[in-house]
């Protein structure tokens, strides 16, 4: 969900029910909808970075509380940080620092996908460029992070004859991934930017439980160490490392009983 400052996009995360909220403004941009949040069956948690959010989605895996929904307000806050911790002198380095965020951004990405999690995201706006002139705004974030979505809102304020901002905003879809002979339809090019709205237009129910993914048993990781232990070190580390980037994780604890036993 891309947009402006005041365009609604904290208070649609705000309505979503059954979620878990990374909020990454200082000071907490959303404490303001708190009540609603908690009566939505969500929590609130306060991140400044992607190490602290992939810490916490892990933690809520293994105690069972992970929810069907992750909500990251702003991604455009995390990539900054980022990009600051690799690059803290900001001097030109060829893209590197800005790779290494991205691939920060993209283990939240895959763990969404291997877990079985809804993700939405808000984003801020940043000015595009080629060859040195400005040619409109894109999602500030990590690179290419609108590819990664299946759907992308840009939203704009409609406003009243005195010039003020009307509710809702108006969600123009940039890009809503859905087969042409779906027998929901082709999505809108716009429509009011509501929960009710986008699940009309969504049609299918996003809000189904978590199909719940087994996590390895400690024996059958400790089999797996000691069959490990057997091989040769540089060999056994590579072939992990195949496996742990093939599924999206970083460790073997985060694989499946199911790999495991694969």
């Amino acid at each position: 969900i891309e947009g402006d400052s005041g365009s609604g996009k904290s208070f649609f995360m705000a309505c979503l029910k059954n979620a878990v909220i990374y909020d990454t403004d200082l000071g907490g941009g959303l404490a303001e909808y708190n009540k609603r949040i908690k009566d939505n069956g969500s929590e609130r948690v306060e991140i400044s970075s992607f190490g602290e959010l992939l810490a916490d989605i892990r933690q809520r895996l293994r105690d069972n509380r992970l929810k069907e929904t992750i909500v990251i307000d702003h991604v455009t806050g995390l990539h900054q940080d980022a990009l600051l911790r690799h690059n803290p002198t900001q001097d030109s380095d060829y893209g590197r620092s800005n790779n290494k965020a991205t691939y920060e951004w993209r283990q939240v990405r895959e763990f969404s996908r291997t877990f079985d999690c809804n993700l939405f995201c808000v984003s801020h706006m940043k000015a595009e460029y080629e060859k040195d002139k400005n040619v409109g705004k894109i999602a500030d974030g990590a690179k290419n992070i609108e590819g990664d979505m299946h759907i992308v809102l840009k939203l704009e304020n409609p406003k009243d004859d005195k010039g003020r901002k009307k509710y809702p905003s108006t969600a123009n879809v940039i890009k809503w991934r859905r087969d042409p002979s779906d027998p929901r339809g082709l999505p809108p090019e716009s429509f009011k930017f509501t929960v009710d709205e986008f699940e009309k237009v969504h049609g299918a129910n996003y809000k189904r439980e978590r199909d719940k993914i087994v996590l390895a048993k400690p024996e059958s990781l400790e089999e797996l160490n000691r069959i490990l232990s057997l091989m040769d070190k540089a060999k056994a580390d590579e072939m992990v490392g195949k496996w742990l980037k093939s599924v999206g994780v970083d460790s073997l604890e985060f694989l499946t009983e199911v790999q495991v036993q694969k």
